[in-house]
């Protein structure tokens, strides 16, 4: 199985609608019926019930393979982000969320620390003032310690 195979399989069980998968996606709608078509083939079984062609629903083996598959594409994804920042000769990421309203002027902490920390990449986001610890729940699921690299989402 194709990491993009994994992808679509994982976005149309999320989104159980073929059009929206593929705008998702940036492919073609039958580019998407016609990647599940040979999983399923290859599988030999459905893994989403089309018989109400307004609404699909995975089907028992869909609802597995879309378990199994969720921390696998995960793993791959964050392996391959690694491996990319490797190759840069970046070892970790340190990513800081924000709120916008912050008046002050960080930049030079920023250039302290790129200069001290020149293997490590810096991210800055911006996090909304109501929720402002909203996107950092993932960090907090994840062990980072620094010198390891980054476990979160990008």
């Amino acid at each position: 199985m194709h990491l993009r195979d994994m992808e679509i399989l994982l976005v149309l069980a999320e989104e159980l609608h073929f059009g929206r998968t593929a705008e998702r996606l940036f492919v073609s709608q039958p580019a998407v019926s016609q990647a599940i078509g040979q999983l399923e083939r290859r599988l030999g079984g459905l893994l989403f019930d089309r018989s109400n062609r307004r609404q699909i629903r995975l089907t028992p083996l869909g609802r597995q393979l879309r378990d199994d598959l969720r921390p696998v594409y995960a793993g791959l994804r964050e392996s391959l982000e690694r491996a990319r920042l490797a190759a840069q000769g970046i070892s970790a990421v340190l990513r800081v969320g924000a709120i916008p309203s912050f008046n002050y002027d960080l930049r030079p902490v920023w250039d302290a620390f790129r200069a001290q920390n020149p293997r490590w990449a810096l991210r800055l986001g911006h996090n909304p003032f109501v929720e402002p610890f909203e996107g950092s729940a993932a960090a907090r699921s994840t062990s980072w310690s620094p010198g390891s690299p980054s476990r979160s989402r990008t």
